[in-house]
């Protein structure tokens, strides 16, 4: 027996063809095959399969193998690295494995997964390992999550609709020495750092004297050693932007006061093309930049189409083109790049949390049923690559095709007030300013909507492009108020929201915020005039870009007057909170939409208020923080 992995307690074995026996016992159990593929195997499929299998692992050293019991010595089934799919043509490599029911429940799964990603990063020079499963086999999403694997999509795997999770080597930046300049002066020379990087021949010498006043804090510049595994990969530095400026930039204060450049190279050769840029920039970003700073702006060369790919991907935004000089005094085009720190995503993590907390049990319950109906509604509508949103909260919502190549969304609630309220609110605007709804099924409490594309949010122009931000959402808002109601409407007038005030908990919210929210509130109802039928919640993240136009999604339909919807802008974004003058800077916002849209400063202002204390209430109620609704409240009436 040779032996490919060892753990505590089990063998893995590198393939043979004396494993066809276990092997066929494996494969034709129906308990042991129930998720995988498409069910049992006939010996010949084994055989081929098994093969394949031993073709792997001559070619890369790795691949699924026969596991057996340390103590007993019995066979228990397979587990191994793969390329996905046996594929070697694409990089993504998985880990995969299948036990002998006897053998379940022992957490040998665990063991064997975790093991396989340390040999794995250990072994391979790779940025990340993945794993498939069906959605309905919630036994092994659960190891996998448990062995730090995150759930990324849904997709198509062997004609199979199945989850699809990853895991990316932890980097470690450790800061720049003088021992480290060797390495450094080797890196500089070689041909892909000297294209957009060191540009030229470098002595040792000269590379001392470029990074010593960096490593010995004499300029605001700070350089790091990039390692994998205490493997050096890369060189990254950052640095204060408003120490070193460029031409031209143009850059906001708020970005020049609270923003950090960030200049990388891949050292060596043999980790270019493997996805290390992507993971070395996010990784920083997490650990170093963004303690610290709110934005981060780079610089590539606009000759450099792989960096550029690159940072866009990883959702930075072109800021501008400017002019410089490089180190050799030639004139270069630069292409000024900006990303805002980001709220960390919700995902389906934060949607169980938020099922569970507010509808205890039930919630519970719909969630382990979600994989199970999200397939019926895969066969009911034939949709395919069926792909969750990372910023889930209260609904699954998947970005997925129909059969005709029809970019759709798959959007399923818990609350089917909710649903069916938003579905009648989509029927009312009719595609004017709004997605556009395909299908819906009420015992699933599904839709089937258009899909925005691109798709990206208001939210992620803002502050940045605050003028441009606030001229869109008034466009798109007075597009949507348009449609006239009927007087025999029925849907639910904002006062019934509204009624959430003059229940909330006077222990959690300053009773004298709330008090005056009631008393707004009261005084608002009384004067409304020129009622319309509202989306309810237009904030950014619920206005998308569809080709050269923008339009809402997620309506709520309340009727009430255009001061109430307006004041659901996101005035502040949460990088602005250290703001020296947040007063002033809340208030001349509100102004400046006021006389942008026409509408009445004061009631704006006075609904802005009120909402935040709702939105207090609101958070309370799903055992969320209400802080930072109730601090922006208290500087309009505090």
């Amino acid at each position: 027996m040779t032996i490919m992995l060892e753990t505590k307690r089990l063998i893995i074995k590198v393939p043979s063809e004396q494993d066809i026996n276990d092997q066929y016992k494996l494969q034709s159990d129906p308990d042991v095959m129930q998720y995988i593929a498409t069910g049992v195997r006939t010996r010949e499929e084994v055989e081929k399969i098994l093969h394949t299998a031993i073709k792997h692992y001559q070619k890369h050293k790795f691949s699924l193998g026969s596991v057996f019991e340390k103590a007993t010595g019995e066979f228990i089934g397979r587990a191994g690295l793969i390329y996905l799919a046996f594929d070697d043509t694409q990089p993504d490599i998985e880990v995969g494995y299948a036990l002998l029911k006897p053998y379940w429940n022992k957490g040998y799964a665990t063991e064997i997964t975790k093991a396989l990603l340390e040999w794995g990063f250990a072994h391979l020079n790779i940025v990340k390992l993945v794993a498939v499963t069906r959605p309905e086999n919630e036994k092994s999403r659960r190891v996998l999550e448990k062995c730090g694997m995150h759930f990324v999509k849904m997709f198509q795997y062997n004609g199979i609709d199945v989850t699809y999770y990853e895991i990316y080597r932890e980097l470690q930046f450790i800061k720049l020495k003088l021992e480290h300049i060797s390495l450094i002066h080797k890196w500089f020379n070689l041909p892909h750092v000297k294209e957009f990087y060191s540009l030229r021949s470098w002595s040792e010498d000269e590379v001392l004297k470029k990074l010593q006043p960096y490593i010995f804090g004499e300029k605001p510049v700070y350089p790091f050693l990039v390692l994998g595994k205490g493997t050096p990969i890369a060189y990254v530095q950052y640095y204060p932007i408003k120490y070193f400026p460029w031409p031209k930039q143009d850059l906001p204060e708020s970005i020049i006061q609270e923003g950090a450049g960030m200049d990388l190279f891949i050292g060596e050769a043999e980790f270019l093309g493997k996805g290390y840029g992507g993971q070395i920039i996010k990784q920083f970003l997490d650990k170093i930049i963004w303690p610290h700073f709110s934005y981060c702006v780079v610089d590539p060369d606009v000759e450099n189409s792989k960096a550029l790919k690159c940072y866009k991907k990883l959702g930075f935004k072109d800021h501008k083109i400017i002019e410089s000089e490089n180190a050799l005094h030639k004139k270069v085009k630069l292409n000024l790049m900006v990303m805002l720190k980001q709220v960390p995503h919700c995902g389906y993590a934060m949607l169980k949390q938020n099922m569970q907390n507010i509808y205890g049990k039930k919630g519970r319950k719909w969630i382990s049923d979600l994989p199970t109906v999200v397939d019926k509604l895969r066969d009911l509508w034939k949709l395919t690559n069926i792909q969750p949103v990372d910023n889930m909260s209260f609904h699954f919502v998947a970005k997925t095709m129909t059969e005709s190549n029809l970019p759709v969304v798959l959007k399923i609630g818990f609350d089917k007030t909710v649903v069916e309220g938003e579905m009648r609110a989509l029927k009312f605007f009719n595609g004017h300013a709004a997605i556009e709804l395909i299908d819906h099924h009420t015992d699933y409490n599904a839709l089937l909507l258009q899909q925005a594309v691109p798709g990206n949010s208001l939210k992620s122009l803002y502050p940045l492009e605050y003028d441009y931000v606030m001229d869109a959402y008034i466009k798109t808002m007075k597009k949507l108020h348009n449609q006239r109601l009927s007087e025999h409407h029925s849907f639910p007038y904002i006062r019934e929201w509204l009624s959430a005030i003059d229940q909330a908990n006077s222990d959690k919210l300053p009773m004298a915020l709330l008090n005056k929210a009631i008393q707004l509130k009261n005084n608002l109802l009384t004067t409304s005039k020129n009622e319309l039928l509202l989306h309810g919640d237009l904030h950014h993240d619920n206005i998308l870009n569809n080709g050269n136009e923008w339009i809402i999604i997620d309506p709520k339909g309340v009727v009430g007057e255009a001061e109430f919807e307006i004041a659901a802008f996101d005035f502040i974004h949460s990088t602005e909170l250290k703001n020296s003058d947040l007063r002033n800077l809340f208030n001349t916002r509100i102004q400046l939409i006021s006389e942008k849209s026409n509408l009445d400063f004061q009631r704006i202002k006075d609904w802005v208020f009120v909402r935040l204390i709702l939105s207090a209430s609101w958070s309370m109620e799903d055992k969320s923080d209400p802080s930072w609704a109730i601090h922006l409240a208290g500087l309009l009436y505090g």
